[in-house]
């Protein structure tokens, strides 16, 4: 069990197969925070992190493209 006051955050990453025989690799964020004093320590946080973590994720799936399309 998560230790209380402890917010816990996993990236996670996700590749489909579409129609066209292309592959979309998609991310996802999920956050937990087991009490009330987790919570309300993780929200101003988040919200000051939040643009820079949105940047940051664009910028590595564009590498991972890159990477995968032999262009890095």
């Amino acid at each position: 069990m998560p230790s209380e006051g402890i917010a816990r955050l996993v990236l996670g990453f996700q590749v489909a197969g579409m129609e066209n025989g292309a592959r979309r690799l998609t991310t996802e964020t999920r956050v937990f925070c087991p009490d009330r004093a987790s919570r309300r320590q993780f929200t101003p946080y988040w919200w000051l992190i939040r643009p820079v973590s949105g940047l940051l994720r664009r910028r590595m799936l564009s590498s991972i493209k890159a990477h995968s399309e032999g262009r890095e």
